[in-house]
């Protein structure tokens, strides 16, 4: 863009006989602030050193400071005015159109022309002003492109961070709850060494897992998936589960002839787990099911318990991880709900169109 802004520059220096005359395109971005591109450099935040030299720095200066000034509100498209400077020279600045979702930006032009001179200045700048305005929006819109990709990778990690470690460190934290409980209780220290060992192990289990889990997320910034079908998400997360309580999990899958992609597969498992891991940290339940069934070209998977439900203050509580979930869904164009059981407990559904072999 500078590059242009220089060819631009040297095309009006020799066509209003002014080798002093310099050009500058300004734009508002969407953080609030202004950037500012010039003949004589790159993009640069507004208040930053920027120009080549002691004169390009003064005139620049002097425009960003109009330029944050609240007096320079935008007008009409046509809107046009001037910021006299010291030594007969003076800065134009006309309106640059950037679409109705975007403030306008600003064609600069520093110049000691004549008022005739001046018309003609107008003129020029009025052939350049639909071409900067038009590149200027290509430019607000990838802006806003990389934004929208940025917000939606912190989003991909943080749930794959909440999936993972938080859940890892979630029940590190109650199993060493446990083992202080033990280890506060001396007199019958000794006849519980048993579960202390038992607890110790599964600690030690967990950590290793975490350790792991951090080292993939640093590497690929994405957990790697060991499970190749339905059938072993189910029964690694009810293996895994069943460990960590005394819930008595059943799995009824009649869908073992389905087939479904890496990524489908992913974020199926992730759900499956959190809503297993809810389960266990909040439901109270002693039974819980997962069914899967292929119905009317739809998977749909529910998992309940017999619990005590999701009250309203629970759900506030643990939001975060049920925002998750449905976001998760959503990506493979599935539906997630969370309801409480007529009978008692949750049930989570979850049903998408797939293809059996």
């Amino acid at each position: 863009l500078s590059q242009i802004i220089q060819r631009s520059q040297q095309r009006l220096r020799y066509l209003l006989h002014d080798h002093s005359l310099q050009l500058a395109v300004v734009l508002p971005a969407a953080s609030g602030g202004q950037t500012l591109f010039h003949a004589g450099g790159s993009g640069s935040g507004i208040g930053s050193d920027i120009g080549d030299s002691a004169a390009d720095s003064y005139w620049l200066q002097t425009l960003t400071l109009q330029l944050t000034s609240a007096d320079l509100v935008p007008g009409g498209r046509d809107h046009q005015r001037t910021i006299a400077l010291s030594h007969n020279e003076d800065i134009t600045l006309c309106q640059l159109d950037l679409g109705a979702d975007n403030n306008p930006g600003w064609l600069a032009v520093l110049s000691s022309l004549s008022d005739y001179d001046k018309e003609s200045l107008y003129s020029l700048t009025q052939t350049l002003r639909p071409a900067f305005s038009q590149g200027l929006t290509i430019y607000c819109q990838r802006q806003q492109a990389v934004a929208v990709a940025l917000k939606q990778e912190r989003s991909a990690q943080a749930a794959e961070l909440h999936d993972s470690l938080a859940q890892v460190l979630g029940y590190l934290r109650i199993r060493t709850a446990r083992l202080q409980t033990f280890a506060a209780d001396s007199e019958n220290f000794c006849q519980q060494q048993d579960a202390i060992r038992e607890i110790s192990d599964e600690i030690a289990g967990q950590t290793l897992m975490a350790y792991r889990q951090a080292r993939e997320l640093i590497s690929a910034s994405r957990l790697t998936l060991r499970e190749q079908s339905l059938e072993q998400i189910f029964s690694h997360a009810i293996d895994e589960f069943a460990q960590h309580s005394a819930i008595v999990f059943q799995l009824d899958n009649r869908c073992t002839d389905i087939s479904l992609n890496e990524r489908q597969l992913t974020q199926l498992s992730h759900i499956v787990r959190e809503s297993l891991a809810n389960i266990v940290r909040h439901s109270h339940a002693s039974h819980a099911r997962i069914r899967a069934l292929l119905r009317h070209g739809k998977l749909q998977i529910s998992i309940e318990d017999n619990g005590r439900g999701i009250a309203a203050d629970q759900a506030r509580s643990d939001s975060y991880g049920l925002m998750i979930m449905q976001e998760r869904a959503a990506t493979i164009g599935a539906r997630c709900v969370i309801n409480t059981r007529k009978s008692g407990g949750t049930v989570v559904e979850i049903s998408f169109p797939v293809k059996d072999k």
